[in-house]
């Protein structure tokens, strides 16, 4: 019998063309990356490549023997600036979502009790 643990990603989908919300939580993801569709340099770039990276680390959990043995780590995904938008992809650098990011992952925790740890590339000014 396998155990299983759910992460919860935050990052910028709202940079990412093609990728649909339900409320926050991400519908689909793109896993190839495609110049025509993903500005490399771009915001869309950047959240693309964290996915990538954190995906990446769960994948390398889940293949292992070693770490967590019996234990699928599942993944959900969460936009904190909504659904796509082009301007986005430029439209940020780098200020702290304030009070609404610290209290995002709280409210994820409350809507899906099954997701155990939030995992992400904002960060709060509100955090100490």
């Amino acid at each position: 019998m396998s155990n299983s643990i759910t992460l919860g990603f935050i990052n910028n989908y709202c940079a990412i063309v093609n990728t649909f919300t339900n409320g926050s939580l991400v519908s689909n993801m793109p896993v190839e990356y495609d110049p025509n569709l993903i500005e490399f340099y771009g915001n869309g770039g950047y959240a693309f490549f964290n996915d990538l990276i954190m995906q990446f680390a769960v994948d390398s959990v889940n293949n292992s023997t070693l770490i967590l043995p019996g234990v699928q780590v599942e993944v959900k995904r969460f936009t904190d600036c909504g659904e796509y938008y082009p301007d986005a992809d430029w439209g940020y650098w780098g200020n702290s979502g304030g009070f609404a990011s610290s209290i995002m992952s709280q409210d994820i925790s409350l809507v899906y009790p099954e997701v155990v740890g939030i995992i992400g590339t904002e960060y709060s000014t509100t955090a100490r």
